[in-house]
């Protein structure tokens, strides 16, 4: 049996940046990952702001882009064209996520931390201060064991962490996406577009260097494959994609994926890993009421961290790691583990107005969407998005 001082479940950002943190204080650190090829296939578009690289003291891997403006585009119907209906400034970076997480667990293995692939945690037992997990190797199906003062749950919105603390993330964002090796049009731009058909959701083109990553967001899982096709045609239709792009409509051979009971560990995608067409959800129900029980915590996407109107959840993920590596280092110097109990207060103190916002916008927008269609949607989206005044009222 293997000993540590913090199980990290999950080794997405939020799990790669608080294992790297941690090994950083010099504590006894693992980090479990279920998967083989750690963050792939990626579930997002890959957008972070700018001031993501003041969370490391290294200079960030995985940096495909560089955009500066972000375009907003409406339709009212999927009849009409897409209009500009905002240009905001967004500095920020398109990821390669994969490589970005990468190498922050190659700098945490670098300082000594254990990471252990294929590693899928089945059970938990807690006795006398510590814990004692059960992890599964998802290849061979053998166990093994890890004892540990703290478990930090990193591993998304279906968490088994969350789901021993009954921590409940209840309302999600459902995403598909293409990287189709498009050359965009404007590499400093990246571009969101709304109609009724994506309901309480958006599309976007998000430019990489050889490639955009093209997708859909909304609120339900159901008819996410016919909504892409749908986007796709109507990005053609107003110009925005070549009429070869039609081409990247979706075969259901290749979409190796049940829609109506999503798992976000399963893509379709060959071995050069060049993806098909990826599935997946955010939490966008806010901040979970219990983020801390006794030595068990939620990191990120886990803790229900995402903006509920953007779903975005990059920044906030790292931001909470660097949050979470400071207490539990606090909690163990002084062997108190009721000082975890601070970062609820944290995660208020630095996401609480902002995520509170959005539920609330969010609200709105699912309260008036049939409502407001077609004639007042364009100031629907205006009181819910993020890129106009209305929304920061």
């Amino acid at each position: 049996m293997q000993k540590c001082d913090v199980l990290v479940i999950g080794g997405g950002p939020a799990g790669a940046s608080l294992a790297y943190y941690l090994a950083k204080k010099n504590l006894s650190v693992v980090l479990a990952e279920k998967k083989k090829n750690i963050d792939w296939p990626v579930r997002c578009a890959e957008f972070v702001p700018a001031n993501i690289a003041g969370l490391f003291d290294f200079r960030i891997s995985g940096i495909n882009n560089q955009v500066s403006i972000l375009e907003t585009y409406l339709a009212s119907s999927k009849k009409e064209k897409f209009r500009l209906i905002a240009q905001t400034a967004a500095p920020g970076f398109i990821l390669d996520r994969h490589i970005f997480v990468n190498d922050i667990i190659s700098k945490y293995e670098n300082l000594g931390g254990k990471l252990m692939k294929c590693s899928k945690a089945v059970a938990v037992k807690h006795s006398s201060g510590y814990f004692v997990v059960t992890l599964r190797d998802t290849f061979s199906q053998n166990y093994f064991y890890i004892k540990t003062s703290i478990i930090a749950g990193a591993d998304g919105p279906l968490s088994f962490t969350g789901k021993l603390m009954s921590a409940g993330i209840c309302s999600f964002m459902y995403a598909i996406q293409q990287n189709p090796a498009i050359l965009p049009d404007q590499p400093y731009c990246h571009k969101v577009f709304f109609a009724p058909y994506i309901r309480c959701g958006y599309g976007w083109i998000f430019p990489k260097t050889e490639s955009i990553n093209l997708g859909i967001g909304q609120d339900s899982a159901s008819g996410l494959k016919k909504n892409l096709d749908t986007f796709i045609n109507h990005l053609v239709s107003c110009g925005f994609l070549n009429p070869s792009a039609a081409d990247l409509k979706l075969n259901p051979a290749n979409l190796n994926q049940n829609l109506n009971n999503l798992n976000p560990n399963v893509a379709d995608f060959n071995k050069d890993k060049k993806t098909t067409v990826i599935t997946g959800m955010a939490p966008v129900s806010g901040i979970v009421e219990k983020p801390v029980s006794g030595g068990l915590i939620l990191v990120g996407d886990a803790a229900g961290l995402c903006n509920p109107v953007t779903g975005a959840g990059i920044f906030n993920a790292i931001y909470s790691a660097s949050i979470v590596s400071k207490t539990i280092f606090k909690a163990l110097k002084h062997k108190n583990l009721k000082i975890l109990e601070e970062i609820k207060q944290a995660y208020e103190k630095e996401f609480g107005s902002s995520i509170n916002r959005a539920l609330e916008r969010k609200a709105f927008m699912t309260k008036n969407w049939n409502d407001y269609m077609p004639r007042a949607f364009p100031d629907l989206i205006r009181q819910s998005w993020v890129a106009f005044k209305d929304y920061w009222k």
